[in-house]
């Protein structure tokens, strides 16, 4: 049942413009070398250290207490767009954009058609987001590289 719902949740994200979904195990997530590493250094050894003065308090990430599960989308960034990447006013990008819209809209999907209540996590870890990188990975959407992106098929 539960690969079921992932199924029709990854092909709903595809449908709203996603290039690869991925549903990962929370369980796993909070064990995953990046979370590890921030567990036991902080922000002094993560990228997060340019925040520090920023984010007095800061050693966790916030979970949401019933979370069982953490959705990652990815959009292609085809060479021939590079103005995807392109920084506009808010430090925000057009590809960050569609990545906010579509999940806007799979969140309100999920809600209505399958009762599930998605809880938004802040895309900064050092505003206590995940490490979506290793949530990738856990989803099985690719590896990590030896330049620290993800490799996908």
């Amino acid at each position: 049942m539960a690969s079921d719902r992932s199924a029709v949740i990854i092909g709903r994200a595809k449908e709203l413009g996603a290039a690869i979904a991925g549903i990962a195990s929370v369980d796993l997530l909070q064990d995953s070398p990046s979370h590890k590493i921030l567990r036991r250094f902080g922000t002094k050894i993560d990228g997060v250290h340019s925040f520090e003065g920023m984010i007095e308090g800061f050693n966790e990430i916030r979970w949401p207490v019933r979370a069982r599960s953490a959705l990652v989308i990815g959009v292609s960034h085809p060479e021939d767009e590079p103005e995807l990447d392109w920084t506009q006013g808010s430090g925000n990008t057009p590809g960050n954009r569609i990545l906010q819209r579509i999940n806007r809209e799979l969140a309100a999907w999920i809600h209505k058609e399958l009762g599930i209540r998605p809880h938004a996590m802040p895309y900064w870890v050092e505003r206590g987001g995940i490490y979506l990188k290793d949530t990738a990975v856990l989803a099985g959407l690719g590896c990590l590289g030896r330049n620290n992106m993800l490799v996908t098929p």
